[in-house]
């Protein structure tokens, strides 16, 4: 196992989880999220980008929902999104 060393902002940190309010809280939560990426890589299979398990497109919605609900992340019009992928492919 190897140690490195990273800087984070903690301002941004606690805009991502206001309950990240201890340097101790954010090292747990930051070693989460690399052992989850790398565990990620590991098990990397053929699916294309963004298929999902089950499970795991739950939690990603569930997630998502969190962060729109809470005020970190918007959602664009439907209108807007459609007319991007119409401009895109043509159609």
């Amino acid at each position: 196992m190897c140690t490195v060393n990273i800087k984070v902002d903690d301002a941004v940190m606690r805009r991502i989880n206001p309950n990240l309010t201890t340097r101790a809280l954010i090292n747990k939560w930051l070693q989460q999220k690399v052992d989850a990426m790398i565990e990620d890589c590991v098990n990397e299979t053929s699916l294309p980008p963004f298929s999902y398990e089950r499970e795991t497109m739950m939690a990603v919605c569930d997630q998502r929902m969190d962060d729109i609900l809470s005020g970190r992340s918007t959602t664009i019009p439907h209108e807007q999104v459609i007319s991007r992928i119409d401009e895109k492919y043509n159609l």
